[in-house]
């Protein structure tokens, strides 16, 4: 059976410890069966999920709920999936 892979990019304009949401991320991403990236941006952070469907938007679902928004309050586009593999923790977002 093949799982289908969906890759996700949010964008958090503001969070009360970016530093530590993006260590959180990681927590949650991993438990979730997603992978990707976090780094803080400024006052907030960004966050790259990608996996099957069900982990991506439980990572995303944990974000809204962590940040009490609404999965449409929070900024989120689509990507193509590129697994490369765990979850890493930036000081800097890659440049897109």
């Amino acid at each position: 059976v093949m799982v289908r892979v969906i890759a996700r990019h949010v964008a958090i304009a503001r969070v009360s410890d970016p530093v530590r949401f993006c260590s959180w991320a990681r927590e949650v991403a991993t438990v979730a069966g997603a992978e990707g990236r976090a780094a803080p941006v400024g006052e907030g952070a960004e966050v790259s999920f990608e996996g099957p469907g069900p982990a991506v938007e439980a990572a995303i679902d944990w974000c809204a709920s962590i940040t009490e928004m609404s999965i449409d309050q929070l900024d989120i586009t689509s990507q193509r999936p590129v697994l490369q593999g765990g979850f890493a923790v930036l000081e800097t977002p890659p440049d897109a």
